[in-house]
């Protein structure tokens, strides 16, 4: 996608009145350019900004001003890039447990209100926050950037299957402008932060937990150009869909948030639905962190507002086609500075975009840095779903590994098919090639798996005790 192709949708879709029109245009045309500056250029301004922001955090914020005092800086505003490294990675744990002493004290009021942002805590450690207004603006702004990259038009109908808090759904059902259709409703527009640059088309929207029949007399009945749902409902949605046949003609996009896509998963959502999956990387912490690139694979860090560092177990920078953890630094965030944040998450660094972009790339997103099974002698192996491909057996709707003990894993199946002893010896042979020579298996079929309090489905557990022997 070309610079003339972004401001010919900057100029032709159509714009709704409002204060924050102009900020939001201006922005959109800075990224239009920024996103084709070179890797140097990029780290260049990138650079600039940490010096910024930690120059800020030695000044207002307790933890960091401590931890500068500790590196022997004497003045932070001569702080040297090359001294990053030196910098300890704050783990989610840290985030939980200093609490205000990660806050500033004080920040420029150009940046707005305050509040606290809380994180769905599918680690086990959930987190609260403080973000500012100039935060929110640049997540709007992001997700915008991501319509330009990925949408032609906006007039078409978005079938929202993820679904929103309670309290706003019965606002918006009991609203007497709303239509009431095959047990969901559709609303004007589709919501921020769309809705806050430009006119679109309608939003259906239909709750979590409604059965699959449901759920399909509401899109056949809707007939979607796209779809907003996570991975792990899109999985069993399409299973439904294909065995039932069913067709739906305009669909072009299927949009997932919140959990890990696999290559199988896209595959198959291409092959049911003729539609191209789309996701991005996200979190309540930081903002946007990647865009799925609009014409190759892979994803682009919005470098423009996050540093993302992918580091092995001894924090040293992994190169091409290597996996290690996700780390980053919010650039905009001046009420509570992250700075080296472990998020959780893994990641594969990629290597430079065909698209000409020079934005840095990512692979993939592997899963979680809980994803390791633990063997016996306590090493820890990676547990990557998109390697062992369970979920591309027809037979399987969903799964989830649960390691029991130190030699022991339960794989749990909830069945597309009826699943017999040949399904189960496919399902055991499957696993011991990848892990037999440590693990014994039990298959466990079940209904229904759980989900977490934010409503997304692991794929691995570990049921294992404290494992802080455990090596890495």
């Amino acid at each position: 996608m070309t610079d003339r192709t972004i401001a010919a949708k900057l100029s032709s879709w159509r714009r709704v009145a409002s204060p924050e029109v102009a900020s939001y245009l201006a922005m959109q045309q800075q990224l239009s350019e920024s996103q084709w500056y070179s890797p140097a250029d990029l780290a260049g301004r990138e650079a600039a900004a940490l010096q910024s922001l930690t120059y800020h955090a030695g000044q207002e914020v307790p933890y960091y001003a401590e931890q500068f005092k500790k590196l022997d800086i004497a003045d932070v505003r001569k702080f040297n890039v090359d001294l990053w490294e030196s910098l300890p990675v704050l783990s989610r744990a840290a985030l939980r447990d200093l609490g205000p002493l990660l806050h500033a004290r004080h920040y420029p009021g150009s940046f707005g209100n305050s509040g606290f942002s809380t994180s769905g805590g599918s680690t086990g450690v959930p987190v609260r926050v403080k973000k500012t207004d100039f935060d929110g603006f640049f997540w709007n702004v992001m997700g915008q950037r991501e319509a330009l990259w990925h949408f032609d038009r906006l007039d078409g109908v978005v079938a929202n299957l993820r679904g929103i808090g309670s309290e706003l759904y019965t606002t918006l059902y009991s609203d007497p402008r709303t239509k009431r259709v095959s047990k969901g409703i559709v609303i004007e527009g589709w919501g921020a932060p769309l809705r806050l640059l430009w006119q679109t088309g309608p939003m259906g929207l239909m709750q979590p937990g409604a059965d699959h029949q449901a759920l399909v007399e509401f899109l056949t009945t809707l007939n979607p150009h796209h779809i907003l749902i996570r991975p792990s409902g899109l999985r069993l949605l399409l299973h439904y869909i294909k065995a039932q046949n069913i067709r739906l003609p305009r669909l072009a996009t299927v949009w997932t948030i919140s959990e890990t896509v696999t290559d199988d998963l896209r595959e198959l959502c291409q092959s049911v639905l003729g539609a191209e999956l789309i996701s991005n990387y996200s979190a309540a912490e930081i903002g946007i962190i990647a865009l799925q690139c609009p014409s190759h694979g892979g994803y682009h860090v919005m470098s423009e507002t996050v540093k993302v560092e992918i580091l092995d177990a001894e924090n040293r920078p992994c190169g091409k086609g290597e996996i290690g953890r996700v780390v980053v630094t919010s650039l905009t965030n001046r009420a509570m500075p992250l700075i080296r944040y472990a998020i959780g998450d893994e990641a594969e660094v990629g290597g430079p975009c065909p698209c000409g972009r020079g934005l840095m790339r990512l692979e993939r997103i592997v899963g979680r840095t809980e994803n390791y099974l633990v063997r016996p002698d306590k090493s820890r192996m990676r547990f990557d779903i998109s390697h062992y491909r369970i979920a591309a057996l027809e037979f399987v709707l969903e799964f989830q590994v649960v390691q029991t003990d130190y030699d022991r894993l339960t794989l749990k199946v909830v069945p597309a098919l009826t699943i017999g002893p040949n399904e189960i010896d496919i399902l055991k042979n499957l696993i011991n090639r990848n892990f037999g020579k440590w693990f014994t298996t039990d298959v466990v079929v079940v209904e229904a798996l759980p989900r977490t309090a934010s409503g997304k489905l692991l794929p691995f557990v570990s049921e294992l005790p404290d494992q802080r022997s455990v090596k890495p």
